[in-house]
């Protein structure tokens, strides 16, 4: 994981809204919670099936933006 070597987030970047599934990955890979990940996606086809797959082997983290 790359936690200090991060540019400002690309803009393509989508905030993902399943929090229970987002609280299972963080304790499973034991992330710190302090931080915003980001995983390269990629659109994938098969047998009429459209699916999203996601690399997380080695994502991209920087600190938790601050509450305003």
């Amino acid at each position: 994981m790359v936690k200090e070597k991060y540019e400002p987030f690309i803009n393509l970047a989508r905030k993902v809204h399943c929090p229970k599934l987002i609280e299972q990955l963080f304790e499973m890979w034991e992330w710190d919670p302090n931080y915003v990940y980001r995983a390269i996606g990629k659109l994938v086809t098969s047998n009429n099936k459209v699916m999203l797959y996601f690399d997380f082997s080695n994502p991209e983290a920087r600190p938790k933006p601050k509450a305003k």
